[in-house]
């Protein structure tokens, strides 16, 4: 069984899927998961739109369950490659979106 990385942009396009699909604000997700993929071109501008839109997100959000979960997403995308297993990172993905469904 092959295992996914999950900064492959067919697994990134899968999940932009699922939150669009589950989550009330499936949208900023998508735009995120977007910018992740365009990171992998322009390194140092994506990171700097990422960040801003994440601390944007974490001042006018008043939804902190949500703002939380994006906190973890967030930093689970900037950990770099060689410090995380696929799987760890899926695990630790996955488990955010259940907090985040538990929580809501």
């Amino acid at each position: 069984m092959r295992v996914h990385n999950v900064h492959e942009p067919k697994v990134l396009l899968r999940i932009a899927f699922f939150h669009t699909v589950h989550h009330r604000n499936g949208f900023l997700h998508l735009l995120m998961l977007l910018l992740e993929l365009f990171q992998r071109l322009f390194l140092n501008f994506a990171t700097v739109v990422l960040v801003l839109i994440h601390f944007v997100l974490l001042k006018y959000i008043i939804d902190l369950n949500f703002a939380y979960h994006l906190s973890v997403t967030f930093l689970i995308w900037k950990l770099p490659y060689h410090y995380c297993q696929c799987r760890y990172a899926f695990y630790l993905y996955t488990n955010s979106i259940e907090m985040y469904k538990i929580a809501v």
